[in-house]
C-alpha cells in the first residue's frame, strides 16, 4: 500500500476501495504569500486635461505656459444660475451650491439687500449664522429670494 501517490496523502479504504483523504496524514500550515507594498506619487501629475475634483485651485501646464483648470461641473453651473434657470437637474447640488454662493456675496456687500432679506426670511443677517440660515431654505424660495434681491439692488 503506497500512501504518497502523485503528491498527495491518501488512504485505501478497503470496504469501498475509494481513495480518501486522511487528515491525520496531512503537513498542515498554509504558505505566507508575500505582500509587495505599491508606494503611491502624493504630488498631482501636471497633465494637459485634468479636471479637478477637489475646491482647491489647480494649474496646469501646456503649450503656451500655466493656466488655471477650471471644474467643468461647476463651470455648467455657473453659467446655469447666469441664465437664474430652476435647481433642477443633473448637477442639483452645485446649483444649488452656486446661488447659495451667490445670496452670501450679495448679502455681504449691500445693506439694503439684508434689509429684504431679513422681510422675506423672517431672520436676521449675522456673519456667524447665514450659513445655517441659508441651508435651511428650500430650492424654490432661495431662488425666487436670490432674483427678487437682484431686482430691488
Amino acid at each position: 500500500m503506497n500512501i504518497y501517490q502523485n503528491n498527495t496523502f491518501t488512504n485505501l479504504d478497503t470496504d469501498n476501495n475509494t481513495n480518501k483523504i486522511s487528515f491525520f496524514l496531512s503537513k498542515g500550515g498554509k504558505t505566507k504569500k508575500r505582500k509587495l507594498k505599491i508606494k503611491k506619487n502624493k504630488t498631482i501629475k501636471k497633465k494637459l486635461h485634468y479636471i479637478p475634483t477637489k475646491n482647491k485651485t489647480v494649474w496646469s501646464s501646456g503649450m503656451f505656459g500655466e493656466r488655471q483648470v477650471i471644474n467643468y461641473p461647476k463651470y455648467i453651473s455657473r453659467s446655469r444660475a447666469d441664465n437664474l434657470n430652476k435647481i433642477k437637474g443633473k448637477n442639483k447640488h452645485l446649483l444649488r451650491d452656486e446661488y447659495k454662493r451667490r445670496l452670501k456675496v450679495l448679502l455681504k456687500k449691500s445693506k439694503k439687500s439684508r434689509k429684504h432679506f431679513q422681510k422675506k426670511t423672517k431672520k436676521k443677517y449675522n456673519k456667524k449664522s447665514i450659513d445655517t440660515v441659508i441651508n435651511n431654505i428650500s430650492d424654490e424660495k432661495l431662488l425666487t429670494l436670490y432674483k427678487n434681491i437682484l431686482k430691488k439692488n
